[in-house]
């Protein structure tokens, strides 16, 4: 499971997977691998709790995992690319959408993928739009 909202209350933080080990009528049991057990109340895993098999690149910042597996959609671009594709030790794979035509096509070589892979997000430092200082 992963917990998708800070609960320091509960002892839960926005990102923290962990493993169901039991319920009852109120609350839900979940231990994780640092050996914290918590019991979390059926609100809160109704609305902060999901399984934790597939995760967003954002919330697998830093993870390593021996495969990691990455949808190359229109929403990907180099920041991501590069991110999701540094998670896994032994393989990185990504998958993506073609038309039956492209894949029929010998000289199609994922165009759209290699684009989207090519395209910066990062975003400008405002200092780097200032004239440097002169020097006496």
């Amino acid at each position: 499971m992963l917990g998708l909202r800070n609960r320091y209350d509960l002892g839960i933080l926005n990102g923290d997977v962990g493993t169901i080990t039991g319920a009852d009528e109120h609350r839900v049991h979940v231990s994780f691998a640092d050996g914290r057990e918590v019991r979390l109340p059926l609100d809160y895993v109704a609305d902060h709790l999901l399984h934790a098999y597939a995760r967003t690149i954002h919330k697998t910042q830093g993870l390593t995992c021996e495969v990691a597996l990455l949808l190359g959609d229109d929403a990907l671009y180099a920041e991501l690319g590069y991110t999701a594709v540094t998670r896994g030790t032994h393989e990185n794979r990504i998958y993506t959408v073609v038309t039956t035509q492209d894949f029929a096509d010998r000289d199609f070589h994922l165009e759209h993928l290699v684009r989207s892979l090519g395209r910066s997000h990062a975003k400008t430092a405002a200092i780097d739009y200032l004239e440097p200082p002169e020097l006496p």
